[in-house]
């Protein structure tokens, strides 16, 4: 289902609903004080590009659209409204109760605003405001593609720069496939494929495409990608010779994560808005439905399969922070792999090793054992100031075929 808001009474208890959107996913919640009412953000697809602003009326249930698209607002005592919209700038508007008395004025510009809506600015009642300077959104995000050796040595994959996300190395290790976002900030996130021999890069899907995965053999790209405000798992020719193709149609919002060497299982997060963060798996054969793997009241997510599929790792915040676990796959035991937290696992080609992120530092475990699992000690290889994952799931990072030190 695609995310609303919720309410929960401060003692625990049963959560109660409070919007059901069709279309949309609702989030970003903030009480107006002194008033039975709560503004948020409304949207069809990345919160960034598609927020809208609307007002809920706790006492009647009623929901009033602002008629503003924007993220992150807050509502001061002054009487205003203050939100950030798409272009970086943090904006102001005279507001009361549930209606606009005035036109939007900024207030600060080159505000960091994230895809899934997060921006770094804060206000207080008496009108102070902080925030973190970032790229504004109004021009295309510049960062380079780059290759890390184990000692942290850089080089440059592509002269191309862009608003890259989630680099998957092909099978062969000949292609690259990565999302990027459009110019000009624009709604567009889509696959785009390198021909890493011939520095060719080339867009391969159109209007909107996450979270590249790559079939076995190499023939198939699958990608998450936003239809009716809820996402799910599309496929289409590596080389772009065809269409898309709609793999799933779930009632649940699903990203695709990790695929079994048969190629015949896609394994899946499943949340988004105001949901928890869960793992499943869908069988390309068969009806469709699909089948929870790790389905519990913390968040799961970021699985990756070993090259046998014998083990899925993955983050999970049950102890109060992210740490890195495995578990045997489909299901069955568990061993924490990080120790001092972590996000971002990912499997060496020969399943040997286990890598994962905290902070800037890249990290290795060397896995060994037959059917009881044998992790060694965690070892970090590099640190760097290399672009972290935006959102619970995404991996920033890939592993050649040639990755193992000796």
């Amino acid at each position: 289902m695609t995310g609303g808001l919720f309410r929960v009474l401060g003692g625990g208890g049963e959560p109660e609903v409070l919007t059901t959107p069709d279309a949309e996913q609702d989030g970003w919640p903030f009480i107006i004080p002194g008033r039975d009412a709560v503004v948020f953000v409304s949207s069809a697809g990345p919160p960034r590009t598609t927020g809208q602003l609307a007002v809920l009326d706790l006492t009647t249930g009623d929901v009033t659209r602002l008629g503003l698209a924007g993220v992150s607002p807050r509502y001061v005592s002054t009487g205003h409204l203050v939100y950030a919209a798409e272009d970086g700038s943090v904006r102001a508007v005279a507001f009361d109760a549930a209606s606009l008395t005035g036109s939007p004025v900024p207030l600060v510009e080159g505000v960091s605003v994230k895809l899934s809506g997060a921006a770094n600015f804060s206000i207080s009642d008496a009108g102070s405001l902080v925030y973190v300077p970032g790229e504004s959104f109004a021009e295309e995000v510049s960062r380079e593609l780059v290759r890390v050796d184990r000692e942290g040595n850089a080089s440059p994959v592509t002269e191309a720069l862009g608003d890259w996300e989630s680099p998957r190395f092909s099978p062969d290790g000949q292609r690259l496939a990565v999302r990027r976002m459009g110019p000009a900030g624009g709604s567009d996130q889509d696959v785009w494929m390198l021909d890493l021999s011939r520095g060719t890069l080339t867009r391969l899907t159109f209007g909107d495409g996450l979270r590249p995965l790559w079939s076995p053999d190499g023939e198939t790209i699958f990608f998450g990608s936003v239809r009716a405000g809820r996402y799910n798992i599309f496929s289409k020719p590596a080389d772009g010779s065809g269409p898309a193709q709609q793999v799933t149609n779930l009632p649940i919002q699903v990203f695709p994560a990790a695929i079994t060497s048969d190629g015949q299982t896609i394994v899946f997060r499943q949340g988004g808005g105001g949901e928890n963060f869960d793992i499943g798996m869908v069988r390309l054969e068969g009806d469709g439905e699909p089948e929870m793997l790790l389905e519990t009241s913390f968040n799961e997510h970021t699985p990756k399969l070993s090259p046998d599929d014998r083990w899925l790792a993955y983050v999970s915040n049950e102890s109060g922070r992210d740490e890195i676990y495995v578990t045997r796959f489909p299901r069955g035991g568990k061993w924490q792999i990080s120790t001092e937290g972590g996000t971002e696992p990912m499997w060496s080609r020969d399943g040997r090793e286990l890598f994962y992120r905290n902070g800037e530092q890249m990290i290795a475990v060397a896995i060994s054992g037959g059917s009881e699992l044998s992790p060694g000690r965690p070892t970090v290889l590099f640190e760097g100031p290399y672009d972290l994952k935006d959102g619970p799931g995404a991996t920033n990072y890939d592993v050649t075929l040639t990755a193992r030190g000796s």
